[in-house]
């Protein structure tokens, strides 16, 4: 009997879960292909200009995440690593608590992650588990509009690199001897800033989700 998970992560200064899965036979490989949705909390920005601290406040709509991974089962413990992409995009950005004529393309996000995690029951249907990661997050750079007296200027947001600690938790279910389905729900945790100018201060947001998959087992 075979039981798996794997969980794709995806964040941004903010992005999204990993994961991995479970099953009975020591020694083998497995393939997973999923998705999921992630909800990005709000970024806020703290900028010292001429004396005077301002607080920008980005705040993100829910985006869609899938990928693939590829792990190895040692038992009850398994290794797991996965390619992940979503989009982002920029609902909006307060300045002070008003709203900015500011747009900003969607971010393109591409997320590398490795992790494990471990089964808290064996020999049965359905699998609970919980789990862990790092991941690595690169993001495209995304053309800005902003609106002042009538006039439009465009300008470049540059994409960000960061790392990020990943959790999980999940149930795994086996159709059938090689193939399992699963669905889990994760958070990412950042652990490196955004590029700022000098002085300036991010409060980084963590990120949540669901993710759901099918694996198969060789």
């Amino acid at each position: 009997m075979k039981k798996i998970f794997y969980g794709l992560a995806l964040l941004f200064p903010v992005f999204f879960t990993p994961a991995l899965f479970a099953e009975e036979k020591e020694g083998n490989f497995y393939l997973e292909i999923g998705g999921g949705y992630q909800f990005p909390q709000s970024t806020t920005i703290k900028a010292p200009i001429s004396g005077t601290t301002y607080k920008l406040d980005y705040e993100f709509d829910g985006s869609v995440v899938y990928g693939l991974g590829l792990g190895y089962d040692f038992g009850q413990w398994r290794l797991h690593g996965s390619f992940s992409k979503g989009t982002l995009s920029l609902d909006s950005i307060k300045l002070d608590g008003s709203k900015l004529a500011i747009t900003v393309e969607d971010i393109d996000v591409t997320v590398l992650t490795l992790g494990g995690i471990y089964e808290l029951t064996k020999d049965s249907k359905i699998t609970p588990f919980v789990g862990s990661g790092l991941s690595y997050q690169s993001g495209s750079d995304a053309l800005a509009a902003v609106q002042t007296g009538g006039t439009e200027t465009n300008f470049t947001v540059s994409g960000d690199e960061l790392w990020a600690i990943q959790l999980t938790a999940g149930l795994a279910y086996e159709l059938k001897e090689d193939i399992d389905i699963y669905a889990s729900l994760g958070s990412a945790i950042p652990l490196s800033e955004s590029n700022l100018p000098a002085g300036w201060t991010a409060e980084d947001p963590t990120v949540i989700g669901y993710s759901f998959g099918l694996i198969y087992s060789f």
